[in-house]
């Protein structure tokens, strides 16, 4: 003991008097010396202090906390708190248990501070504020010190001001808990891990659900290994306590939990799309302080669905068990239950927006089945604020509301029931999928007037809460505040609601009593279909009479249909339409001859084919202005992919391969011929179909395009046309076409290479560095391939880097962000290979450093974000080769200074930090093991670099366990 190193770790906090000492620790370690280190902490009057003492000097610290002294620290000075020493006790025995920074069975020394509430008080007058925010001053304090030695003084008040000395049993780690699974855990065996000369005595309790199962005790002599206990049961908790025999003395205590199921509850995300509306303009606008909040808090919105619980029961889970577990959840809604409110001030537009960021964090609570929101001025402007914004997909929403002949938003004499339906049906595909709303009504008057928020949990408990405004108007006006209902008070406005809603009970009533409820919108009842624009009947069986078959598909024999063909356009100087009409329909459905026969037929035909382009064109960009493409909600392939043309959504460059593989589902209802219309014109003229669709942006040209490149075989000539079209899109599907052909077999290297060399170096930059994205990722991922085949690959890869380089400085500075932004691999380590690669071909210093410096950044991050060690060594040799070659001699400079973080280290070599906030130390520990590699790597490239060198001598002799693992750290 005597010879062992003690940390020290002190959270102090500044008066006008001097520092003053909040809470204390020390624990032994094995580390070696470190003086004394402070940290403040940014803008706040608290600080931290370190340091790693040996035993003699730590005793000498620990005493002049008990007298009248002044004690020395990094530069600053302590007046002693003059603590009171108490008598040593035992912590953590399995029959106490605390929290705080040591969590096993040890000896604890407490020196108390008797002067609490003048500690309290000169804290409170060093805040110099008073009410609400001296209250929320404190709370800050308070979870700071939580964060910072695990203990919540709010709970454990009688520890604040106290230092703590914590002393480990010299047997603390000399015994091994082993379980039996296969034994159905019905055994438990207790092993020593050291020799001990004296007899032990052992006692293993253990228990399952509540009940005891044993609680025995034995003798372990001092020539025997280990000892065994059984029960009759499974055992999920086992407590084992060791006292030697001789003296008494406790040396050993440990618990041990076994799980015996999991629950794994299965979420679904959406992509996260924005709704921008009046509501959000209009605090963009007044609000711009909050511009982030408003973008990604209330506009925008990604919807999540619970698809279901997996439960993973152990092979002993008997039918008690089960037993057990329904009887819980069957009373658990009768249990007295406490919720929390909330008191959101109106200041500025912050009010509203809090309001309306804290009512959603109501709705989110995953325990959450059921809302009925009851508002009597639940109106249009409450209803698009709320009902497009509730990310959980699974959630029913039920909202009760009682508008009169009043508008509620602008105090105006309106018919608000009908105005408030039409919007609900014309949003209905952005409303909440589960969602009803109701209006009560007693003539056109409002029948309640009080504001309720009630949740149904998914354990059958309810909890109500009383709003004090309406949702139109939270936050703007008064301060608004979320009132928790006692739980027989939120029953009995459950039944109001209920009651007023039910026709049943109403028709008991007398008339001039009833309340009538209107539903205004249900999910759940599929709406009348709005009215559609209704097709005049096609004039193709008139047209072709019997030429066409009775269940209308296309049965015109090839030979005839130059006949067929010809009879159509005979009737172009009449019905124009009609003819591009059933044109489509013939080539929406092709069985014995091919577009290509179709087109061929019209172009035999003196100016027909020139005047079906020119007319067509104008007739579908007309059509295509006035298309919604939101008739099967937003989250349907037509609505996205209009998005995506119209620069209303981003594509992601991990998913962009999607819009080719899976081609051949956009089709309009209304005016579906389209679809056959599109495929003449793309066999007529390629470039009069790009034209139209640059013009246009149709989703449906887009997906006809990439249905024409999935199915049908290569052409060279459909290619460069559709290359040289505006959309991103297009030309980015040009090149997943050439890669699918050539991943496939049916393109060689040359065709590949020929064919990028007929484009413009500004078309050519983007598709080239898609491919050898779609090349990186495809050989990373097929473990199949073998390495003779990887290598065939190998020689286009370079040469398109070759090409890429080459073409990158004839290109605009944005033209160049876009290829190098597609110039991409999902995995990180991957896509800095990959850049790293391009740059040295690359001559141009500007251009050279631009891509390095991507390359830096990327795998700087993906290093910093890594909660675990996968790939860290490769990502560090990546790191190292980019890093030199963009900053030269700066290197070290760089590394040192922007990217090993001191903090990291010191949070990681923390002892007990891992103890009472895991999280905070497994991050810091896994950032310390890559820092330790990056510094060992470097100092081996370069051995005259003095301060790496330093780091890496001094952080080795904390961390002894990173260096000696094999992983090129020595």
């Amino acid at each position: 003991m005597q010879g062992e190193n003690r940390f020290i770790k002190l959270l102090l906090f500044s008066t006008t008097e001097g520092e003053v000492l909040l809470y204390g620790f020390s624990s032994p370690t094995n580390q070696p010396f470190l003086p004394w280190k402070q940290r403040k902490i940014s803008k706040k009057r608290q600080s931290v202090f370190t340091a790693i003492l040996p035993f003699h000097e730590a005793e000498i610290f620990e005493k002049r906390l008990t007298q009248e002294s002044t004690l020395s620290m990094a530069k600053i000075t302590l007046k002693s708190p003059q603590l009171v020493i108490r008598p040593i006790v035992l912590v953590n025995d399995t029959h106490s248990r605390q929290h705080g920074p040591v969590v096993e069975y040890a000896y604890l020394k407490e020196l108390w501070n008797v002067q609490k509430e003048a500690l309290f008080q000169e804290i409170l007058h060093a805040f110099g504020t008073d009410g609400k925010e001296l209250y929320r001053d404190v709370q800050d304090l308070l979870q700071w010190c939580r964060e910072e030695c695990g203990i919540d003084f709010s709970s454990q008040g009688p520890r604040f001001g106290n230092f703590e000395h914590y002393q480990s049993p010299p047997l603390g780690t000399g015994f091994q808990i082993l379980t039996h699974k296969e034994l159905e855990l019905k055994k438990v065996t207790i092993q020593k891990t050291e020799v001990l000369s004296r007899d032990l005595v052992v006692n293993c309790a253990a228990e399952h659900r509540g009940r005891w199962l044993i609680n025995q005790t034995k003798l372990l002599a001092a020539e025997e290994s280990y000892i065994e206990f059984t029960a009759e049961e499974p055992m999920s908790w086992v407590v084992v306590q060791i006292w030697d025999q001789e003296t008494g003395d406790l040396l050993f205590a440990r618990d041990l939990s076994m799980i015996l199921g999991v629950n794994l509850e299965m979420n679904f995300s959406s992509s996260a799309y924005h709704i921008r509306d009046s509501w959000t303009k209009k605090l963009l606008q007044s609000a711009s302080n909050r511009k982030r909040d408003i973008e990604e808090g209330i506009e925008k919105v990604q919807r999540v669905t619970t698809d279901r619980t997996v439960s993973v029961k152990s092979s002993f889970h008997t039918e008690i068990d089960t037993a057990l577990e329904t009887g819980d959840s069957l009373l658990t809604g009768y249990r007295k239950t406490h919720c929390l409110g909330s008191f959101i001030p109106n200041t500025g537009k912050d009010g509203e927006i809090d309001s309306f960021l804290k009512i959603r964090e109501y709705l989110e609570e995953s325990t959450v089945d059921r809302v009925i929101l009851a508002d009597p001025y639940f109106s249009v402007q409450a209803a698009e604020k709320l009902l497009t914004r509730i990310p959980r997909t699974n959630l029913q929403l039920d909202i009760v509301t009682c508008l009169g002949m009043t508008d509620p938003d602008t105090g105006e004499a309106s018919d608000i029931c009908k105005v408030y339906e039409k919007f609900l049906l014309s949003n209905a595909k952005l409303l909440h999928g589960r969602l009803s709303v109701r209006n009560l009504r007693r003539g056109n008057k409002p029948v309640f007037h009080d504001r309720y928020l009630l949740r149904f949990h998914n354990d059958q408990h309810i909890d109500g809460f009383l709003l004090s405004n309406s949702l139109n108007k939270m936050g703007q006006n008064y301060p608004f505040v979320i009132a928790p209902l006692e739980r027989k008070v939120t029953l009995e406005v459950c039944e109001y609601l209920t009651q007023m809603c039910d026709p049943k009970t109403q028709e008991k009533r007398p008339p001039k009593d009833r309340i009538i409820c209107d539903i205004l919108y249900d999910s759940a009842v599929k709406p009348i279909a709005q009215y559609k624009r209704k097709l005049s009947p096609s004039p193709l069986k008139e047209w072709l009479g019997p030429e066409y078959c009775e269940n209308s598909r296309n049965a015109v024999p090839k030979e005839n249909l130059p006949v067929a063909v010809t009879e159509v356009w005979s009737h172009w100087g009449q019905d124009k339409e009609g003819v591009c009409r059933v044109l489509g329909e013939l080539c929406s459905n092709v069985f014995q001859w091919s577009i290509e026969d179709v087109a061929e037929t019209l172009k035999n035909m003196d100016g027909a084919a020139e005047e079906f382009l020119m007319w067509f064109s104008a007739c579908a960009e007309e059509k295509e202005r006035n298309m919604k493409h939101d008739q099967n909600g937003i989250n349907a392939p037509e609505y996205k992919l209009w998005a995506l043309l119209h620069d209303r959504a981003t594509a992601s460059r991990a998913g962009l391969h999607f819009l080719f593989d899976q081609a051949g589902h956009i089709w309009y209802q209304e005016d579906w011929w389209l679809h056959g219309s599109y495929r003449l014109m793309l066999g007529l003229s390629p470039e009069s179909f790009l034209l139209l669709m640059d013009a246009s942006r149709s989703p449906l040209m887009f997906d006809v395009l990439a249905t024409r490149m999935l199915f049908y075989s290569w052409s060279e000539s459909l290619l460069l046309s559709a290359s040289k079209a505006k959309l991103l899109h297009v030309q980015l599907l040009c090149a997943r076409w050439m890669f699918s052909l050539f991943r496939d077999g049916k393109l060689s290297d040359k065709q590949v290479l020929d064919t990028l060399a007929q484009l413009t170096p500004q078309k050519r930059s983007l598709q080239t560095a898609y491919f050898l994205s779609q090349i990186t990722f495809f050989v990373r991922t097929k473990h199949t391939l073998e390495s003779n085949e990887i290598e065939k690959w190998e020689p286009l890869y370079r040469q398109l880097l070759s090409h890429l380089a080459a073409d990158l400085p004839c290109c605009s500075e944005q033209e160049r962000n876009t290829a190098l932004f597609w110039l991409y691999d999902s995995e990180q380590c991957s896509q800095c290979s990959l850049q790293l690669d391009l740059s040295r071909y690359i001559e141009d210093p500007t251009i050279r450093e631009a891509v390095l410096q991507q390359a830096v950044v990327g795998i700087q991050k993906y290093l910093i974000d890594s909660n675990y060690e996968r790939n860290l060594e490769t990502a560090v040799d990546l790191y190292l080769t980019s890093a030199e070659q963009l900053y030269g001699d700066e290197a070290e400079k760089q590394i040192l200074g922007k990217l090993v973080d001191w903090r990291t280290f010191e949070r990681a070599a923390e002892p007990e930090l891992k103890n009472y906030a895991y999280d905070k130390w497994h991050y810091a520990y896994i950032r310390a093991k890559w820092q330790l590699l990056l510094l060992a790597k470097y100092a081996q490239r370069h051995p005259e670099a003095e301060k790496t060198l330093k780091w890496l001598k001094e952080w080795r002799m904390r961390f002894p366990d990173i260096t000696n693992e094999k992983s090129g750290l020595n």
